[in-house]
């Protein structure tokens, strides 16, 4: 319950209120998506850096705030271009439901039967900054030129000043 909540409540506030917030603010820059994208994206990462405060290893907050800053990236793009904060208050629900699972002991690999082993904190800074690379390349693609068009379109219609 507490996760659906946390998720929530940060959605509501990075890229419901945030996001659009600064394309708001932004709506007469030429890369005013981008720019709120990366804006939102990188305050979520920050949000994550209070988790030192609460006696989390630095190495493993360095590794959030990668894999976080990838996410944020991911989640603002598909928000944009669902215009539906449903979709990425899921997407986060699955992610972070996953980590806690992962905390309590559960291990996912025995759960499909795979084998595992002992990974040492370089490989998986590697590991999380591919899948952060990835989620970032894919936020692109999601957000190319040609699909830029269509959001863009649908926030100067919103945010319009008349």
């Amino acid at each position: 319950m507490s996760t659906i909540v946390a998720v929530t409540f940060e959605e509501i506030l990075m890229r419901g209120i945030l996001l659009n917030g600064f394309i708001k603010a932004w709506i007469h820059k030429t890369n005013m998506i981008w720019l709120s994208v990366i804006g939102s994206s990188m305050l979520f990462s920050i949000a994550h850096a209070g988790n030192m405060l609460a006696g989390q290893a630095v190495d493993a907050t360095m590794q959030q705030l990668l894999d976080t800053t990838g996410m944020g990236f991911f989640f603002a793009a598909i928000y944009l271009r669902t215009n539906n904060l449903l979709i990425p208050i899921i997407a986060h629900f699955v992610v972070n439901i996953v980590s806690e699972l992962q905390v309590l002991g559960v291990d996912l690999t025995q759960v499909v039967n795979e084998s595992t082993q002992e990974t040492n904190n370089l490989v998986e800074f590697i590991v999380i900054g591919t899948a952060s690379l990835i989620l970032i390349t894919s936020s692109f693609i999601y957000l190319r030129k040609k699909k830029s068009a269509e959001v863009l379109g649908r926030i100067k219609g919103d945010y319009s000043f008349k």
